[in-house]
């Protein structure tokens, strides 16, 4: 039996293929064999002020990725 890995980029690429690209090439770096990607206007998630806030996660601050 093998094993296959799939990654879940879920919308952190914010529907922007340079983004999108960038996530593939992190993953291939990796022993991933494919990504799923999810697509939703993050906008009609969250709010502005959230989006706009400070970008921190558990461990410090998230490195933006330039457009």
């Amino acid at each position: 039996m093998s094993i296959f890995i799939i990654t879940e980029i879920d919308i952190n690429h914010d529907c922007e293929i340079n983004i999108c690209k960038h996530l593939i090439d992190l993953a291939s770096n990796e022993t991933i064999d494919v990504v799923k990607f999810q697509k939703r206007y993050i906008d009609s998630i969250y709010s502005k002020e959230l989006l706009d806030g400070r970008k921190e996660g558990p461990w410090g601050k998230i490195k933006e990725i330039k457009k």
